[in-house]
C-alpha cells in the first residue's frame, strides 16, 4: 500500500527548505516552491517550471500541492457564493463568500462534517 502524500501548502519557508534538502535538492529549491505555492498559486507540482523535471518527479513521489477544488459551488443573485470542499478523510468544509459594496466577507466553517 502506497503511503499518503504530504501537502506542501501550509508549510513555512523553513519547512519547504527542509523538504528540498531531505530529497537531495539545494535548499534554495524551498524558496522556489514557496514562490510557486504562495505567489503563483499553482495547483500541481508540474507547474513549478523553474525546478528541474527530475526534482519535480522526486517531489511528486512524496508530496502534493494540497489545493482542493470545490466539489459544489452555489451562486446567489446577490453575489454570495457558497463552496463545498472535501477533506482528506472524506468529510467536508463549507465556505461562503459574501460581497458587500467595496468589501467582502469570507466565512469558513470551523466544523468538519459528513455531507
Amino acid at each position: 500500500m502506497e503511503a499518503e502524500k504530504k501537502s506542501l501548502l501550509g508549510m513555512t519557508l523553513g519547512e519547504l527548505k527542509e523538504v528540498a534538502k531531505s530529497l537531495g535538492m539545494p535548499a534554495f529549491t524551498g524558496g522556489q516552491m514557496a514562490k510557486w505555492l504562495y505567489g503563483q498559486h499553482v495547483k500541481s507540482i508540474d507547474e513549478m517550471t523553474n525546478i528541474s523535471k527530475a526534482n519535480r518527479e522526486k517531489l511528486s513521489a512524496s508530496y502534493t500541492v494540497g489545493c482542493r477544488e470545490a466539489i459544489d459551488v452555489q451562486r446567489s443573485v446577490d453575489g454570495t457564493i457558497k463552496y463545498l470542499f472535501p477533506t482528506d478523510d472524506g468529510k467536508f468544509v463549507e465556505t461562503v463568500y459574501i460581497p458587500d459594496d467595496d468589501r467582502a466577507t469570507l466565512c469558513v466553517s470551523s466544523q468538519v462534517a459528513a455531507r
